[in-house]
This record gives C-alpha cells, sequence and structure tokens, in this order.
C-alpha cells in the first residue's frame, strides 16, 4: 500500500511542480538564456529608468521620450558601457544624477536592449551596428573633458 501511494505521490508532484513554472516560462518571455531586450533592460536599465522608460523624478531621467531614441542615439551604446555624469537636459527637465556604466556589457546586450526600447516605444527600427558606434565611443580622457 504504501508504494502504491509513493507511486502515485511523485507523478503528482512532479505535475504540480510543471504546472507551477509554466507561468515562470511564459514571463520569461521567447528567449530562455536571458539575452531578450525587455528582460535585459528591466536589470539593467528599468530600476532607475522605471519599466516603462518613464524616469523616477527629477532623480532618473525618462529615456522613452528623450532625445537619446532619436538624434543621438549613436551615443547611446557608449552611455549603457561608459556611463553618464554632469548635467543633462531630458524633455525640459534638468537631472544631474550620475549614471554608472556596465563594463561587462556585450555589443549583443546593447543592440538588444536598444531594439526593445525602438520598438517598445514607437520609434522607427534601425540596422543598429552598435560595434561600430562603439569604436566611437569617446576614451577615458576625452570623457573626463566632456564632464
Amino acid at each position: 500500500m504504501n508504494d502504491l501511494l509513493t507511486g502515485f505521490r511523485m507523478p503528482a508532484l512532479a505535475a504540480l511542480l510543471l504546472m507551477l513554472s509554466f507561468p515562470l516560462a511564459l514571463m520569461a518571455g521567447d528567449d530562455s538564456d536571458g539575452n531578450d531586450g525587455r528582460i535585459l533592460f528591466q536589470e539593467k536599465c528599468g530600476n532607475c529608468h522605471g519599466p516603462k522608460g518613464e524616469g523616477f523624478r527629477r532623480v532618473y531621467p525618462p529615456i522613452r521620450n528623450s532625445r537619446y531614441l532619436g538624434e543621438q542615439l549613436p551615443q547611446l551604446p557608449c552611455i549603457i558601457r561608459d556611463g553618464l555624469s554632469g548635467e543633462i537636459t531630458v524633455a525640459g527637465r534638468v537631472f544631474n544624477q550620475a549614471m554608472p556604466g556596465d563594463s561587462r556589457i556585450t555589443d549583443e546586450e546593447i543592440t538588444l536592449i536598444i531594439d526593445f526600447m525602438l520598438e517598445e516605444w514607437g520609434h522607427k527600427p534601425l540596422a543598429l551596428d552598435v560595434g561600430k558606434w562603439m569604436e566611437l565611443c569617446p576614451g577615458p580622457s576625452e570623457r573626463e573633458n566632456r564632464q
């Protein structure tokens, strides 16, 4: 009798675990290795800039309607990798909170994040060449002179 109960409990437990993990799989998106642009944005940008790119009060600027997704798009990969400090004006509001860079982020991850932002917030999709843009990023001494 005990073997019968054990035999029944194991498949039932496995089925329960599968059902509980299904919503997590849906939330993770199509890309199981975590390189999806939405996931990367939430992990690397969303805490400060907001889950919808709306920014946070006068501390962190919005990205959604900023010039960094328009005419200054080529600067965005450098900002994501190297960070930004000093006063900037976004949507008519002045911000002066340093943004740390992420020196470990890959060109592919930057491309996925930017692709996500452009698509999510209705900007014209582009054929991005982040690697080429990264070559144009200022070196450390040039960044210091800009600030």
